[in-house]
């Protein structure tokens, strides 16, 4: 899967980091990471791994992940935060780079308070630990406009601003 999505991102001439989802608990041999490498040596330190929320954790499996994604300088984000098991225990396991809420936190938050002061919190403790943070699934215009003056969210990603490619 990583080969495909890296051959077709590069067939449709991206330029920016690929983000790569991953299952927690599985991790490429040494001698498949050495050949994506060998492939594609231009994405060393351009990858983003971001861990799914519906897979259990293989601590012994995550060391040896963890041991590749530092080696060739990529980076972690914890995906669909508040969903499954990415929830804070999560942001201290893996200790990621970037959180990504979930569409749930983000859907209709301009007119919930409660979904206002979550976020507020979180971005403030998570900045606080250097990490940036991406709300997902961002699909009205009320929800954009709230997100972009209201907090202080990093990076904004959903349907109203581009559909996938």
């Amino acid at each position: 899967t990583c080969f495909g999505a890296t051959m077709e991102y590069k067939r449709r001439g991206y330029s920016k980091d690929l983000c790569l989802n991953s299952f927690p608990s599985e991790v490429m041999s040494r001698e498949q990471i050495k050949l994506y490498f060998q492939q594609f040596p231009e994405m060393d330190g351009r990858i983003v791994v971001e861990m799914l929320e519906y897979t259990e954790l293989n601590k012994y499996k995550w060391s040896d992940k963890k041991d590749e994604i530092s080696h060739h300088e990529m980076r972690v984000s914890l995906d669909d935060y508040s969903t499954g098991n990415n929830d804070i225990s999560a942001v201290d396991f893996f200790l990621p780079h970037y959180v990504k809420f979930d569409i749930s936190m983000i859907s209709n938050v301009h007119n919930d308070e409660a979904k206002q002061a979550k976020i507020h919190e979180l971005v403030e403790q998570f900045h606080e630990r250097g990490i940036e943070v991406v709300a997902e699934g961002i699909e009205t215009v009320e929800e954009l406009e709230y997100l972009r003056k209201k907090t202080d969210i990093d990076y904004l990603q959903g349907f109203y601003l581009a559909m996938p490619a």
